[in-house]
């Protein structure tokens, strides 16, 4: 995501022809694996494919769910923070032995040292862009509330789910198993909105001028990922080879889990692990339906299901992959889900636009005073 943006910043403020080169190199290993796909381009299959992906953004909430988005987030913080042994009679981790932090010195340069280096960098170059030949503009304070607001505003919903949960999931958990579930789909939904509204406040501070704002955005992600590697490299303790914290913490149950008595500090170190998740969570839901609506255009063209079978398998037209046979009960339960997740792919991608194209038609009429602003 950090370099798609970097290239398009640099193509809306200063083009030339050289970037075509990247830009093909970047939309093909973006859009390579999905075209290898049979029937990415038949519409009743993506549509389905959709349905798929979201579930496995959402997932793994309620019960434990080695295939799913948080799974691979827990996934990807062990090569750093290891985790701890296996309990005895615990089947669902194959391996005993755990697995210690990653030594500080072999982590310091790539996982501390260059996402700093690189935040300062990036800040350094939008405070030149940003400035004024009339004024001072305090780019440093706006890069701060710009990068600072998301974390400010996804820890004030953590904390208050966690007391939500603390206080009603011992009570519905037993009548409403998915409670857990629902208060993390309310999280996940809140920081994607806030994630959408901090861009539409960066290209409001930058007097929407687009350029800039994208390297605003640019700016808080390297900020946000050089904070976070210092969290996981630092404050973060050992991951439990078990998923019985991020249950507990959605759940609000945190007796029975096997936890001890570190059920008293485990609740710290899931809030580090679930103010990093929602940042996590906002940019990959982003950066899946914008790649989403790219491949949803070119369903929409006739026979492009077909056509691109022929390429990818050599096959005539007459000798195509047939579709399997389904019964009436499951035909009429696919139709089903291919009308709600259409009507929800459409309001999401109209929601987009709404966000990311509407400034062009109503920054005219936006008049707050931006003189008020101290930065």
């Amino acid at each position: 995501m950090r370099l798609v943006l970097l290239l398009l910043f640099l193509s809306l403020s200063i083009w030339m022809p050289h970037y075509i080169y990247f830009w093909f190199t970047v939309v093909a290993l973006t859009i390579a694996p999905f075209f290898f796909n049979p029937h990415q381009f038949g519409f009743s299959d993506f549509i389905l494919d959709y349905r798929e992906y979201l579930r496995w953004l959402t997932s793994g909430n309620s019960s434990s769910d080695n295939s799913s988005w948080i799974a691979h987030c827990r996934l990807a913080r062990t090569r750093i923070t290891g985790y701890k042994r296996k309990k005895l009679g615990d089947s669902r981790r194959r391996l005993g032995g755990g697995v210690p932090r990653a030594r500080f010195t072999a982590i310091f340069i790539m996982e501390l040292l260059l996402p700093v280096l690189l935040a300062i960098f990036v800040v350094i170059v939008f405070s030149f862009v940003s400035v004024t030949p009339k004024k001072s503009t305090y780019a440093f304070a706006r890069i701060g509330v710009i990068a600072g607001a998301p974390l400010a505003l996804n820890a004030a919903v953590l904390i208050g789910l966690f007391v939500v949960s603390l206080i009603l999931g011992p009570i519905f958990s037993s009548c409403f198993p998915s409670f857990g579930s629902f208060i993390a789909a309310i999280a996940h939904t809140l920081s994607v909105l806030i994630f959408m509204a901090d861009f539409v406040f960066a290209w409001w501070i930058e007097r929407w001028v687009l350029p800039n704002a994208i390297l605003a955005m640019i700016a808080t992600c390297f900020v946000h990922r050089a904070i976070f590697r210092v969290l996981m490299s630092i404050f973060l303790t050992r991951e439990f080879g078990q998923d019985e914290t991020n249950l507990a913490w959605w759940s609000g149950k945190w007796s029975g889990r096997g936890l001890g008595w570190m059920a008293f500090s485990q609740p710290l170190r899931e809030f580090i692990c679930k103010l990093i998740e929602l940042t996590f969570f906002a940019t990959d839901f982003l950066i899946g339906h914008v790649i989403l609506f790219v491949l949803f255009l070119l369903c929409l063209i006739p026979g492009i299901d077909k056509l691109h079978s022929m390429m990818l398998f050599w096959l005539r037209p007459s000798r195509q992959i047939r579709s399997p046979i389904y019964s009436l009960k499951q035909r009429k339960q696919r139709r089903f889900r291919i009308l709600f997740y259409t009507l929800m792919f459409v309001i999401v991608f109209v929601f987009f636009l709404a966000v990311f194209i509407g400034p062009f038609f109503y920054q005219e009429y936006v008049t707050v005073n931006r003189n008020t602003i101290p930065f």
